[in-house]
């Protein structure tokens, strides 16, 4: 086998409409030059119509492509691409050749291993690894990233998370939402407003939105008011530890106005307790058991909000809805009347969107799923030190968490 026809089957170039007729190694920039030309034993299509312009070559056009490196050796493909006239079009087009996408400057093959190397580590050391600028890596992504979710159906789809994730200081936030049962990112979308909300219902479509089962959230007014222009409010469903987490601030802020109060007095009963409140009695460390005990003997206020955080805790175990309503009418009772200000406001909030918790009896979901993904892309963020573009950031996650049927060692 000669130098030619072995490149040729290295470098996966097509066997018939392309041969290679010269080979230049240049030693001082580690660069491989490969040079081919058309045989004319191809037919020649117009890229915008699809018309045959076979024997209608008009002139041809100078191009280069970067390729995978070759034994450490930068590998650029040149070649004179024939531009057709095209009859059907009425105008000069330049042919689509087999190893390039259009206007790319890169081979697909080439635009394959950058796109892995941004799955196993950060985008500055796939530049310098490959000795590609940032920007063609981020045109390599996004097309790669279009491409793939152009294949991918979302009909499927039955129950839909939605959540938050900061991604600068000064609450900057965007919005993602997730396929629950397939744990992968669907959507993505600056800020957490209203009309966030609505872009996305208008992206993933209002009928396919309506057939969803539950859609999980927090208690985000913005979110829901656009939620519930298209679905009922039985089909929304709150985070049952947005909810546990709202518990846990009325405890904590019960703690510290009754920590203030005892300080005046002289006593630090309450002095470095603030986590052994936010925590289940079967979680406790053997100290912190002891601890918790001796305080139970005291006549303190912030024991009688943790009981009523507890006491709530029993409400997710039913499955019957009569006696969920039953158990919440009677323990918002006890909160109200527990002369406590911050269990008082927070279980007047609960009342205000009880549509929403009681809906988990017949959707028992939960936002966890977003919860781990939303590290894993907190994960992306860190490693990379942030991202240059929004669009970067958000190519990179639905390349980690978007689900798309790509093999990450296929091409490495």
């Amino acid at each position: 086998m000669d130098i030619p026809d072995l490149l040729h089957a290295v470098l996966k170039l097509p066997k018939s409409g392309w041969e290679i007729i010269a080979v230049q190694l240049d030693e001082d920039t580690e660069t491989l030059f490969v040079d081919l030309v058309y045989k004319g034993d191809m037919r020649l299509h117009c890229p915008d119509c699809g018309s045959d312009c076979t024997g209608h070559i008009y002139d041809h056009n100078e191009r280069t492509w970067r390729h995978k490196d070759l034994c450490e050796y930068r590998t650029l493909l040149h070649a004179n691409v024939p531009r057709v006239k095209c009859k059907r079009c009425d105008k000069v087009v330049m042919i689509n050749v087999p190893w390039a996408n259009k206007q790319m400057r890169i081979t697909r093959t080439f635009e394959r291993q950058l796109v892995n190397g941004c799955i196993l580590m950060p985008i500055s050391d796939v530049r310098r690894l490959y000795r590609v600028s940032w920007y063609t890596i981020c045109n390599a992504l996004e097309r790669t990233i279009h491409d793939l979710q152009k294949c991918k159906t979302y009909d499927s789809v039955r129950t839909i998370g939605i959540d938050e994730i900061a991604i600068h200081k000064g609450h900057e936030y965007l919005t993602i939402v997730y396929d629950l049962a397939k744990s992968e990112v669907i959507w993505i979308g600056r800020a957490r407003s209203y009309a966030t909300m609505l872009e996305f219902i208008a992206w993933f479509g209002v009928e396919r939105f309506q057939r969803l089962d539950a859609i999980c959230c927090d208690m985000w007014d913005p979110y829901l008011k656009a939620i519930t222009q298209f679905v009922d409010q039985s089909k929304v469903v709150f985070d049952k530890f947005h909810i546990k987490q709202h518990l846990n601030t009325a405890v904590d802020n019960v703690r510290k106005m009754e920590h203030k109060n005892l300080l005046s007095e002289g006593r630090e009963d309450l002095k470095h307790t603030k986590y052994l409140w936010l925590k289940n009695p079967s979680h406790m460390s053997w100290h912190q058991y002891l601890t918790f005990k001796e305080l139970r003997k005291k006549n303190l206020k912030v024991l009688r909000a943790y009981e009523l955080k507890e006491l709530f805790t029993h409400f997710w175990e039913y499955a019957v809805t009569g006696w969920a309503e039953r158990f919440f009418k009677d323990w918002y009772w006890a909160a109200t009347h527990s002369r406590l200000d911050p269990m008082i406001k927070v279980a007047k909030m609960l009342k205000r969107y009880w549509y929403g918790i009681i809906s988990y009896i017949k959707h028992p979901i939960t936002n966890a799923t977003s919860e781990g993904i939303n590290s894993k892309i907190r994960v992306f963020t860190k490693r990379a030190f942030g991202f240059k573009s929004f669009e970067m950031f958000k190519n990179i996650v639905f390349l980690g968490c978007g689900g798309l049927n790509i093999d990450p060692f296929k091409s490495s």
